[in-house]
């Protein structure tokens, strides 16, 4: 796969398509993490926007990227970048990579305010490039971490002022595995606090095949297996099959695994 094209002749290449999903990652892993099952689908062209892939000017050292084995953010990054490669790859999605800085690599008086609107920016003008298509937008609930909020108040400005494009369609999905973390209910209710408004739920039903995929995938992030799970491989691996396995018990007809979405009600 062509990672080199410039956003014009991307979107050149998917407009020929007619139909494309676009999932919006505040870092490299949460789009796989959150959505890896609807990916593996393949049902149409996915691209996956990581909002916060970029680097510091100058390389740093922090405790995170330290506890992932990197010496400074040069090299973390990097790392980070070929791992979404790889487990995009295995899904059939294009990586879009927006240059902002996540929170371990700001500095306290850099201002939030304006971080947020330029990823604001961010998020529109690369909807802008696919407005014509039938496409599915899908945005973080922004619940479980700083950068993941930021992230959901930008997404959530933008998809109000595109809501009456037909051919468009947003949703919100569950941050996993901050969702599981605070339990569906606590998230349920952070959710309605934080937004003021409530949503529907909508369940993307996963076969045995799309959920094994979802997990091969998240297995390429290699360097944050053991820090995002605080156990090993094969520990994650039956963690992540059994919290999506169980988000369909209450769903009828049962499906053999669940991904959740919010939408407008």
């Amino acid at each position: 796969m062509n990672w080199s094209m410039s956003t014009e002749e991307l979107a050149e290449k998917v407009n020929a398509k007619k139909k494309v999903i676009l999932v919006f990652s505040p870092h490299f892993d949460d789009a796989v993490l959150s959505l890896g099952g609807l990916l593996a689908k393949k049902e149409c062209q996915s691209l996956v926007v990581t909002c916060y892939a970029g680097k510091p000017k100058k390389a740093i050292s922090t405790p995170w990227d330290s506890g992932c084995g990197f010496p400074n953010s040069d090299q973390a990054v990097e790392a980070r970048i070929k791992e979404n490669e790889l487990a995009l790859e295995l899904l059939g999605a294009i990586p879009i990579n927006l240059q902002f800085l996540d929170e371990q690599y700001r500095t306290l008086d850099e201002n939030l305010v304006i971080i947020e609107d330029e990823i604001y920016k961010g998020i529109k003008t690369t909807i802008q490039h696919y407005q014509g298509l039938q496409a599915h937008v899908y945005g973080p609930a922004g619940i479980g971490h700083p950068d993941h909020a930021i992230v959901h108040r930008s997404f959530l400005k933008v998809m109000r002022e595109n809501l009456e494009i037909g051919k468009m369609e947003f949703f919100l999905y569950e941050d996993y595995p901050y969702v599981e973390r605070a339990g569906s209910d606590n998230f349920e209710n952070a959710l309605k606090r934080q937004d003021g408004r409530d949503y529907e739920k909508r369940s993307i039903p996963l076969t045995e095949s799309n959920l094994d995929d979802k997990i091969r995938s998240i297995l390429h992030y290699t360097s944050q297996i053991r820090s995002v799970f605080q156990c090993d491989e094969e520990y994650a691996k039956a963690m992540i099959k059994s919290y999506f396995t169980s988000r369909c018990h209450s769903l009828t007809p049962p499906h053999v695994a669940c991904e959740m979405l919010r939408i407008l009600s």
